[in-house]
């Protein structure tokens, strides 16, 4: 037997010496009814008595074998090495001081847990048994194990400044330790999330050499294949990455870098949103990589704090707000100053004699497809009239369309926390889409979001027909979250029976049939829907190409009901 080799020196947590009184041992097993009896036996031998096998989901006879051997059996049908460790840990009797954690395949050196035990008279917290090749015993690990456990001890050593000789499955930790640890992981990374936490909390960590034994039976889940090698190996690896971007200094790293390249970004973009122009593209697009390299970066945080995310969120904004807007804008002013002025842009194309009177030299000039009458819903149409009344400019449009995209994150805050505001608050499309090119799409996601809250909670009777009503909202400001309406009414009827879904499909209407009747009067369905510039447009020849390639249909004006019939 290696003697102890004291690999972390820490604070002592006063905790007694472990002996088999004030030991239990944790056995997650999996179809384990073959080995699982010598398991037992072997730690009978040495005077452990204390063992609770948890029953990951086996569908032999693991259990029954366990309890005629005298071993309290949990059940866990949650599959994970670790949820079943976990799961072994909770509710110990109180004279437990001790955990030890070993395999139910009969691969650990049992033999050696009195020597582990030992280790604990030595002041260690946390005592590992490490696999080695030795005189009384053979190594079976397979090359992939050796591979897989250099790798992982080398990776811990580097940021941590622990030297580590293995990943055991054999080990020993005092319970006060254990429940300083907080583990999080339930996967197989459990055990190398031990070991890190373990150097993060200083504790006083012990390696006993122990022997490896081929399992008694069966085939082992993660090293008797390659797949299961391969998903082992890539598990501890990415919980390696993950307790690296969880320390104190790869946050604040993250913090500072992605704070400065989603600005930075902002501000090269800025010159080139004429897209038009073929030598602004790369610009633009160097601009928007270097806004994407802060986005991957702010990824990596784990909890921003309010005042970063807001920050950033706001500042890139507040640069692209003085970005020339893409061509739709122009087409929301000139459609908002034809309903101000009582006309109905869903009889009137912008060139119709009747608007002479509207065309000037700032607006007219930019509005595409003149000759079209309006696709936008009737709300839309509401909303660019009242931005309107404000200012003929585009710069008063592309400041709500950036306050409704922050009241969307200001949602998503509230409702799912930092981390969900962040994805949406910092990712560099949203903030190009609204705040610099101008699309009015924010419009239609506020009422979307906050339809998608309130629908969370279908007992209360207002928050569905709340719920039921943006959603409306939201359908008659673009049609794109039109197929929605169809989960909400499956909902309502499952849920609350037939008068429910009849109230939340009237509710849902209610928003486009009242602006049609009140403001836009007369208007007929079929100027409501797309114009064959809308179906065929650059924009869009992916899925009606891709239709009239896979099938005999050739997409025409019926386009527009391919998302109910997705839905």
């Amino acid at each position: 037997m290696k003697d102890l080799v004291d690999v972390q020196a820490g604070q002592r947590y006063s905790s007694p010496p472990a002996t088999t009184a004030n030991t239990a041992v944790i056995i997650p097993a999996l179809n384990e009814e073959a080995s699982l009896p010598d398991v037992i036996a072997r730690l009978h031998q040495i005077g452990l008595h204390k063992i609770r096998v948890v029953d990951n989901g086996s569908s032999d006879r693991t259990a029954e074998e366990a309890r005629q051997r005298g071993a309290e059996v949990i059940r866990e049908p949650r599959r994970g090495y670790g949820r079943a460790c976990w799961t072994g840990c909770e509710n110990l009797s109180p004279e437990v001081e001790w955990i030890l954690f070993c395999n139910a395949d009969g691969s650990d050196d049992i033999e050696r847990v009195p020597d582990m035990m030992a280790a604990t008279d030595a002041q260690a917290e946390f005592v590992i048994g490490v696999r080695t090749s030795g005189e009384d015993g053979d190594d079976h690990l397979t090359a992939m194990q050796k591979f897989g456990n250099k790798l992982a001890t080398t990776l811990i050593r580097i940021p941590w400044g622990t030297n580590y000789a293995d990943l055991g499955p054999l080990r020993l930790i005092s319970r006060r330790a254990f429940e300083r640890l907080n583990l999080q992981d339930r996967g197989f990374g459990w055990t190398v999330e031990m070991q890190v936490r373990a150097a993060e909390e200083k504790l006083n960590v012990g390696e006993v050499s122990v022997r490896s034994f081929p399992r008694h039976a069966g085939v082992s889940k993660i090293s008797g294949t390659i797949k299961g090698s391969v998903q082992a190996g890539t598990i501890i690896l990415t919980t390696i990455a993950n307790l690296w971007l969880k320390r104190p200094g790869v946050q604040r790293a993250a913090a500072r870098i992605s704070a400065f390249l989603l600005p930075l970004g902002a501000m090269l973009m800025l010159p080139f949103g004429n897209l038009a122009v073929a030598g602004d593209v790369p610009r633009f697009l160097m601009g928007a990589g270097v806004m994407c390299a802060g986005y991957v970066v702010a990824w990596a945080l784990r909890k921003p704090s309010l005042a970063l995310l807001w920050t950033v969120a706001v500042s890139t904004r507040l640069i692209l707000l003085f970005m020339q807007p893409g061509d739709d804008t122009w087409r929301y002013v000139w459609e908002g100053r034809v309903t101000l002025a009582g006309f109905n842009p869903y009889q009137l194309a912008p060139n119709a004699v009747a608007l002479g009177s509207l065309r000037d030299a700032v607006i007219w000039p930019h509005v595409g497809h003149p000759t079209l009458t309006t696709i936008y819903p009737p709300v839309a149409q509401l909303c660019f009239a009242l931005l309107a009344s404000f200012g003929a400019g585009v710069f008063v449009f592309k400041l709500a369309f950036a306050l409704a995209d922050l009241m969307v994150a200001a949602l998503l805050l509230k409702r799912f926390g930092r981390n969900a505001a962040l994805i949406y608050a910092w990712n560099p499309l949203v903030i190009y889409s609204f705040a610099g090119g101008g699309h009015y799409d924010s419009l239609f996601i506020l009422p979307l979001v906050g339809a998608l809250v309130l629908a969370g909670d279908s007992r209360d009777n207002w928050r569905s027909n709340l719920s039921a009503l943006l959603l409306g909202c939201s359908i008659a400001v673009k049609w794109a979250s039109g197929p929605l309406v169809f989960w909400w009414l499956r909902r309502a009827w499952r849920e609350r029976g037939l008068w429910q879904a009849l109230l939340t499909g009237t509710f849902a209407a209610l928003p486009m049939a009242a602006t049609l009747l009140v403001f836009f009067p007369g208007t007929a369905f079929h100027q409501l829907g797309p114009h064959d510039w809308m179906t065929y447009s650059w924009s869009v020849p992916l899925l009606p190409g891709l239709i009239k390639w896979l099938t005999v249909f050739s997409p025409h004006d019926e386009f527009w009901l391919l998302p109910v019939l997705i839905a």
